[in-house]
């Protein structure tokens, strides 16, 4: 029995049913409206592109796969465009350095490398204007100098339960690393490896 698809395409299902070259030809004419839908290099859906820039614009939803670093996106990273801006779709990227373009409020980036001022693989968020570290400490960089402050910093407690445990200082002069304790009441050290 002759019908017709939810798509609009004819289709002749039994050997009885009549032929009609017109309707054949508007199925290749749906066949080709519905493949101008796809892109010609990534043969994927134009709503996902293969672009080597990051684009201008784009309509609501559209995603595209970057082949090239530009815009502060690593290569290979898949973009959504959200009706204003192109993100990163996922969330987290790994970057070599801290992105200096294509930066928004709640960017989340694992750096793969030592970079201003933060340790390779640290986890850090873009809050709108600067660029720190994740899971209540922040990034501290009072300058170049020795004696200038080179590290992260929190504004609680820090609590350490175990009583075989402390904070480790290295010695300036031999380079041993002792272990801070508090024994009886009196602050303490002893080396350890």
């Amino acid at each position: 029995m002759a019908r017709t698809t939810s798509g609009g395409l004819f289709v002749w299902d039994l050997g009885s049913d009549s032929y009609n070259h017109t309707q054949l030809a508007a199925n290749w004419d749906l066949v080709q409206t519905y493949w101008t839908g796809f892109d010609t290099t990534s043969h994927l859906p134009r709503r996902l592109h293969t672009v080597s820039t990051v684009p201008g614009s784009g309509t609501l939803g559209d995603i595209v796969f970057l082949t090239s670093t530009n815009g502060g996106y690593q290569a290979n990273t898949f973009l959504r465009y959200d009706g204003a801006n192109w993100r990163p779709i996922g969330g987290v990227e790994i970057q070599p350095a801290v992105p200096t373009s294509g930066n928004f409020a709640g960017r989340v980036v694992i750096l793969s490398a030592t970079d201003s001022g933060f340790a390779a693989w640290s986890i850090i968020k873009y809050n709108g204007t600067t660029w720190d570290l994740v899971g209540g400490w922040s990034a501290i960089n009072t300058g170049a100098g020795s004696l200038n402050i080179l590290g992260v910093q929190q504004a609680f407690d820090a609590y350490i339960s175990d009583s075989a445990r402390g904070f480790i200082l290295k010695d300036r002069t031999s380079g041993t690393n002792y272990r801070l304790f508090i024994d009886a009441g009196i602050l303490k050290t002893e080396a350890v490896t």
